[in-house]
């Protein structure tokens, strides 16, 4: 049986590779392809370097390291400057890269017109200046700035000089980008000027134009156009360009050098080319990135290390396992995929460096074990040969009965079991009992134990077949005893007894087990466990009266026996138990408190119901189990009587103490008449007129119903009292006044008379302290006014309206007030003599005569504000004197000898009113007439006529000049006008009448500004209150309006 089936098993592998043997075959080489590295860092690992040359020379410090054999697809490194010096200009000038160090640089930065990498000072041309000549007013678009595509302005400028212009200056303006409008001007250029701020202007322009032009190196470079303007026939020379910005250089052809510079053969080396950097000035030369993109030559991954050795062969049995692993290596680090092979088949999943065979009982014969490893660009392997020896397996055991073996003594148990050869041979069983062996030989038998035999019994089977195989299996049996119930041999009492409620009764049980198993008693009392053991001692409680039935049952725990009784249990009466939980012993209550009589715990051992009275003393104040009582005050005995109905009565008595809490209270308000509107105290005093005291009282105020305030008082001692104060708003009529103390209220009246509303009265109020104010100024006014007329301040007679009288002779002077003196009475060295100040006017000089006199500088203030007279313009203001139109002043002092006269600070003279031509001079000799004539007034409703802008120029520029003299004399800043001034005097001179017209408005607009800023300040001492002018705080009345001052 054992050949026929090993024969099998060849055929089956026979006819299975046959069936195999189209697909057994090594894969093919994969195909090759170039798989790209990228190196991003020098040698020694930096991926940015910086080398600063503190002069021109060259540096060595960088090298690239490339593996041997690699080829470079292509290659690039970003280069910019920087200045040597942090901030400075002193960036690389001429930079180069050198791949390998042989003179031949694959990158410089060293066009026409670039200047220094980091710094432009160099025009297109290569020169340092730029000159544009202009024949006459117009444009120049030739002039440029190189830069680096791409390039950030960190700051640009450059210097303009005009030469060869006729005038004092020439207008130009800058145009960068060229869009049109002026990024920079100066319309009057006499020298050399900066243009700065066009960093912003050059920045826009590159990051949309593009580029202008290229070199061999790949430095891409934009002409940024700047346009120049001139207004007229001159030479504009551009000077010190310096263009700081920073920029980034890609340098693209590198990759033939490196192919030159490293071999082509596969190798594990490494070759280190120089990169050589150089400059021709001070700077530095910072390589940002570095980029190379190479790849490795054809070659194939080495297998390394195998385990077990190639050689010799391999010999496994069957159904055995045989690890094999490498060792996987690629020189240029290239991705490589491991597959593993049987018999020329992959192995799915087996792409490690290890792989384990697992034979079967089907595996007998040479097999072969291959491993490739690939990367992108070829493959390599390795094959082991194995021979798997055949193997006898042993029988199969597919299924038994039973599973657990348990079987009670004289009872049958039957085993049985399915086996077979995995070979195909013949099977055969051997049973055995604790080790002997039972007389069945096939794949089943039966077991039956004896009485006696309970306990465990193993049962062993082997099943084996012809070549020695084996297989084997085992029971551990358990066999049960078979057993007895137990029997009750005697008991007590012997038959149902009869017993009286909370009589005491003894039940006994014995019992045997024929098996000597352990027995377990339990008592059983109408269906209900009662207890454990042979005695039960049963008492029934007073509510049990009945027939009750009461098993005992015996076990052994399997069969049980037992006896039952019938217990009759007759009825006896006691007498309920009386209990009172409220009150308690020695409580006290107040003769307002609701007393709760409470009885809940009252039992009886009957469970009748019961009735429940209450007494106080003999007296029967309540029945039921609760009740609520109020007792009067004094010592009171409560006594409960609890009865069952049957006779049975149970009593209880307590002694507790009712007393007495009464409280009288007294109401003041004060004040005893309230009005309306004030604010009225209200007194409440609490008395406690009872034996114990008040705790945590409540006190609450109302007024007509709504609550005014409330108070809770901690404590009033018996015969002690407590006070609160309460306040309220009085309100007109009558009110009821309730307050409460605890559960007691009393109600007062309270009646409030009207009074005059709060509103009201401080009207009142504000109108007589207004009267007061009006009375206190009008008595000063009188006194001050008096003073002014005592002291010939203020002519009484023209105030009031009257004239003097003619009847004082004709060679009376007549006095005739021009206006009002003002007078520094604390000031002026006069004031302990009267110092009588008159104005005339001689009867010779027409009033219309411009007269000059010295005025000091307050009284020139006052008269330069005042409107020029009709004509043109009036005379111009004079250091020392201002014009008035009215007569001389005279003073008139006692012909005693008098101080020296007061200093200009002392007296100050208002504007003076002209003189009617009648009146005749007060002093013997007046003055000499003046020549000088005041022009006619002009036509009622007409005042000079304005000047147009433009029709006049240079009235407007002599009017503008007179005001900026003014401000200036006020402490203004004029700078902007007379700026505006200037520009309109010289196109004025040059014949522009419209520009000089365009600059006058200009000035005049912010001299209005400025004279609008000043008026403020002239207010900064006192001032008019009725027309707002600027007075000396000596003065008593106002010289503008006319009015007191005091």
């Amino acid at each position: 049986m054992r050949g026929k089936g090993r024969a099998r098993g060849v055929l089956e592998a026979t006819l299975l590779i046959s069936l195999l043997l189209p697909c057994l075959v090594l894969p093919a080489a994969p195909t090759a392809s170039a798989r790209e590295i990228t190196i991003t860092s020098f040698e020694d690992g930096r991926t940015r370097a910086e080398v600063a040359f503190g002069a021109a020379g060259t540096d060595l410090s960088l090298s690239i390291s490339m593996q041997t054999g690699m080829r470079t697809s292509w290659a690039f490194i970003n280069i910019s400057g920087a200045p040597y010096t942090g901030g400075g200009k002193d960036c690389p000038l001429s930079p180069s890269l050198d791949l390998g160090a042989d003179g031949e640089p694959e990158w410089r930065f060293n066009g026409t017109g670039y200047g220094a990498l980091g710094h432009q000072y160099l025009f297109p041309d290569g020169s340092a200046s730029f000159q544009a000549v202009f024949p006459a007013a117009g444009l120049n678009d030739s002039m440029a700035i190189r830069l680096p595509a791409g390039s950030t302005i960190i700051d640009a400028s450059f210097d303009l000089v005009p030469s060869g212009f006729a005038g004092p200056s020439v207008s130009v303006s800058v145009d960068v980008g060229t869009d049109g409008v002026a990024d920079w001007s100066n319309s009057t250029l006499a020298g050399k000027a900066s243009v700065p701020g066009i960093a912003s202007l050059i920045g826009s322009y590159l990051s949309d134009a593009s580029p202008s032009g290229a070199d061999q190196y790949g430095v891409r470079y934009v002409d940024v156009p700047v346009r120049l303007s001139c207004g007229s026939a001159a030479t504009l020379s551009a000077t010190n360009l310096s263009v700081r910005y920073d920029v980034t250089l890609t340098t693209t052809n590198l990759a033939l050098k490196l192919l030159a510079l490293v071999p082509g053969e596969p190798g594990t080396g490494n070759v280190s080319v120089p990169v050589r950097l150089a400059s021709g000035s001070a700077g530095r030369i910072i390589i940002k990135d570095i980029a190379l993109q190479v790849r490795p030559p054809l070659h194939a991954p080495d297998l390394l290390d195998p385990d077990p050795p190639l050689s010799p062969e391999l010999f496994i049995d069957e159904n055995r396992s045989a690890r094999f692993s490498v060792r996987v290596q690629d020189i240029y680090g290239d991705p490589v995929t491991l597959q593993w092979f049987l018999d020329l088949v992959p192995v799915p999943g087996e792409t490690g460096t290890s792989f384990t065979l697992l034979t079967n009982y089907s595996s007998a014969g040479r097999h072969s074990v291959t491993v490739t490893a690939a990367n992108d660009l070829s493959e390599g392997s390795l094959t082991w040969w194995v021979n798997v020896a055949d193997v006898n397996r042993p029988p199969v055991i597919r299924g038994f009965a039973p599973h657990a073996a348990t079987v009670g003594e004289g009872f049958l148990l039957n085993f049985s079991v399915d086996a077979y050869d995995p070979d195909g041979g013949q099977t055969s069983y051997a049973w055995y009992l604790d080790g002997a062996r039972q007389s069945e030989p096939g794949p089943t038998w039966s077991y039956r134990p004896q009485l006696g035999d309970a306990g465990y019994h193993d049962v062993d089977l082997t099943v084996g077949d012809v070549g020695g195989g084996s297989a084997n299996l085992s029971w551990n049996v358990l066999v049960k005893k078979t057993n007895v119930a137990p029997t009750v041999v005697d008991f007590s009492p012997a038959s149902d007894p009869v017993v009286a409620e909370g009589q005491a009764l003894q039940f006994r049980i014995a019992a045997s087990d024929p098996n000597g198993d352990p027995l377990t008693y339990e008592w059983v009392l109408d269906g209900y466990s009662a207890g454990f053991g042979a005695t039960y001692n049963y008492t029934p409680d007073f509510s049990a009266a009945g027939v009750w039935v009461l098993r005992a049952l015996v076990s052994d725990g399997v069969f049980t026996a037992g006896r039952t009784w019938n217990i009759t249990v007759t009825d006896v009466n006691h007498a309920p138990a009386a209990r009172m939980d409220r009150p308690r012993e020695g409580e006290e209550y107040l003769d307002t408190d609701i007393i709760l009589l409470s009885a809940r715990n009252s039992t009886d051992q009957d469970r009748d119901p019961l009735a429940f009275r209450w007494y106080d003393g003999e007296t029967a104040i309540a029945e039921g189990v609760t009740a609520n009582v109020s007792l009067t005050r004094g010592p009171h005995s409560i006594r409960l009587v609890v009865e069952d109905g049957k006779g049975g009565k149970g009593e209880l008595a307590v002694n507790i103490t009712v007393r007495t809490v009464s409280a009288s209270t007294e109401v003041s308000l004060s004040p005893g008449k309230p009005r309306e509107g004030e604010r009225i105290r209200i007194k409440v005093v609490v008395t406690n007129e009872g034996d114990t005291a008040m705790t945590s009282v409540p006190l609450e105020l109302q007024m007509d119903g709504v609550r005014i305030g409330g108070r809770t008082v901690a404590r009033i001692l018996p015969g002690d009292n407590a006070t609160e104060f309460f306040f309220w708003t009085a309100e007109p009529g009558r009110h009821d006044l309730s307050v409460s103390v605890g559960n007691q209220t009393s109600v007062l009246y309270v009646s409030v008379a009207p009074g005059v509303p709060a509103f009201y009265f401080w009207i009142l109020m504000a109108l007589g302290a207004g009267l007061i104010a009006m009375a206190v100024s009008a008595v000063h006014f009188s006194i001050q006014w008096r003073r002014a007329i005592r002291e010939g301040i203020i002519d009484e007679g023209k105030r009031r309206g009257r004239r003097k009288d003619q009847d004082r002779g004709k060679g009376q002077e007549e006095r005739k007030p021009l206006g009002f003196f003002n007078i520094r009475l604390g000031a002026s060295p006069y004031k302990e003599r009267p110092l009588e100040i008159q104005t005339t006017m001689p009867e010779d000089r027409p009033p219309q005569d411009n007269i000059r006199e010295e005025l000091t500088p307050v009284r020139r203030h006052y008269l330069a504000r005042q409107p020029a007279p009709p004509g043109k313009g009036g005379p111009a203001p004079s250091p020392r004197g201002s014009p008035v139109t009215a007569g001389l002043f005279a003073a008139r002092r006692s012909e005693r000898p008098l101080p020296p006269p007061p200093e200009a600070s002392d007296v100050e003279l208002p504007v003076a009113h002209p003189a009617p031509p009648e009146s005749k001079p007060s002093v013997p000799s007046p003055p000499p007439k003046s020549k000088a004539k005041l022009p006619p007034p002009p036509p009622p409703g007409k005042g000079p006529a304005p000047e147009e802008p433009g029709r006049a120029p240079k009235k407007r520029m002599k009017a503008v000049e007179d005001r900026l003299h003014d401000l200036e004399g006020r402490g203004m800043d004029i700078a902007a006008p007379r700026r505006f001034a200037s520009l309109a005097a010289s196109f004025f001179k040059g014949g522009n009448v419209a520009k000089a017209d365009q600059y006058l408005a200009k000035a005049e607009a912010k001299l209005d500004e400025l004279e609008k800023e000043a008026r403020p300040a002239k207010a900064e001492g006192p001032t008019c209150r009725k027309c707002g002018a600027e007075v000396d705080p000596a003065w008593i009345v106002c010289p503008e309006c006319e009015a007191m001052l005091k």
